[in-house]
């Protein structure tokens, strides 16, 4: 039942807002509007996402250039 509520509904997105009307046997019984908040930590990376962004990229460069010295290692013993 609550889907059909969205059911031909029309949002605001810079108003985060959506409006509705709800239908029953094709009579008008309910509409408003619904305003979506942002999480209260919404746009900010938190200490331990950011520590985890700058570990990660050091692993993987560090790994692309361990892959690189042994292919080149490789290659001179060939």
């Amino acid at each position: 039942m609550i889907v059909d509520w969205f059911n031909g509904s029309t949002s605001d997105a810079k108003k985060d807002s959506v409006y509705f009307e709800a239908y029953r046997n094709q009579e008008k019984f309910m509409s408003g509007s619904v305003t979506l908040q942002h999480p209260p930590n919404w746009g900010k990376l938190s200490t331990t996402l950011l520590i985890g962004i700058i570990v990660g990229s050091v692993v993987i460069a560090a790994s692309i250039a361990t892959i690189i010295i042994i292919a080149i290692v490789g290659y001179k013993k060939v």
